[in-house]
């Protein structure tokens, strides 16, 4: 649970409507948090520089690893980084680090995507130009 190695960080504003019948997050809502915090990264990397409308990224693959759960209560951020660039696709890792009301600090989960560089009016995947790779080399600190 190394947080030091991650250089992005979002917190989660947890919802009522985010958890289940027993006061747990379900696990559906996981994947929205991880990207929530992929979106932040990617605004924080790319420097809004993206054009949406033309390239960007698509998710292809998606893994979460559940540790303990997260209450309501609890607060929980995410973190991120890049651990792979490959001619097309990106994988990411991620921490879920719950904060209890106690003050208490503990894995809930962990996960990956995979991510893949894309040209929408194309409606095609691109390779990864080399502007993008050394944003996220510079971020990453690579």
């Amino acid at each position: 649970m190394d947080t030091n190695l991650f250089k992005h960080k979002t917190p989660i504003q947890i919802r009522f409507g985010d958890t289940d019948m027993l006061g747990h997050i379900n696990n559906s809502n996981y994947l929205s948090y991880m990207e929530l915090a992929r979106m932040s990264y990617i605004g924080e990397v790319f420097k809004n520089s993206l054009d949406w409308t033309q390239e960007g990224f698509i998710q292809a693959n998606a893994l979460v690893n559940f540790k303990l759960p997260i209450l309501v209560d609890d607060k929980v951020d995410v973190f991120i980084r890049t651990t792979k660039i490959g001619s097309k696709s990106l994988t990411m890792d991620y921490l879920f680090i719950k904060t209890d009301k106690n003050g208490n600090k503990s894995l809930a989960a962990d996960g990956s995507t995979v991510i893949v560089a894309f040209h929408y009016g194309n409606n095609q995947s691109i390779l990864i130009p080399e502007t993008w790779r050394k944003m996220i080399a510079d971020f990453e600190g690579k």
